[in-house]
């Protein structure tokens, strides 16, 4: 397969920010890579006119529904960039022989270092002092120690096991 004939489209807005080679070695191996062009989440109206030309599809979280994928014509394959695949009509990927993957653990270690921080803030109150303090507030508040305390997790998949 000729691969530099193919036309790819990524929407994920994280999509090589931290490993930049991810990018470049994609644009290196097919004739043309198009971008999100608006930074968030694609509407099905929005993803419908973006497929239409595409042989691939590195996905987001976009809305890939039947609307999306109507006029995908040359589309093979929706590579979901994280571990769910819930945004994907599955069916209609399936009835026009769409194959569809995705990355589970792609992005666990950065989903659990951001719970442990979600953890510390709010141990430490820090959305209202941080709120308060842009207000012009100079609050003390007395938060929570962690030390001596158990934190119970619910779930033991690669996120679980990173926190």
């Amino acid at each position: 397969m000729d691969l530099k004939s193919k036309r790819v489209l990524v929407t994920p807005t994280t999509y090589g920010k931290c490993e930049p080679r991810l990018r470049s070695e994609l644009e290196r191996c097919v004739g043309e890579v198009v971008y999100n062009p608006v930074g968030r989440p694609l509407s099905s109206g929005e993803l419908a006119p973006l497929l239409a030309e595409c042989d691939g599809y590195i996905a987001g979280l976009d809305e890939i529904n039947r609307a999306a994928l109507e006029g995908a014509a040359r589309l093979k394959v929706i590579a979901r960039y994280g571990a769910g695949v819930d945004n994907v009509d599955l069916h209609v990927a399936a009835a026009r022989g769409i194959v569809v993957t995705n990355t589970p653990g792609a992005n666990a270690v950065s989903v659990a270092e951001l719970a442990v921080g979600l953890i510390l803030a709010l141990a430490r109150d820090l959305p209202a002092v941080a709120g308060a303090t842009r207000d012009g507030e100079w609050p003390r508040r007395v938060g929570a120690t962690l030390e001596g305390k158990v934190v119970g997790l619910i779930g033991l998949g690669a996120i679980g096991k990173g926190v």
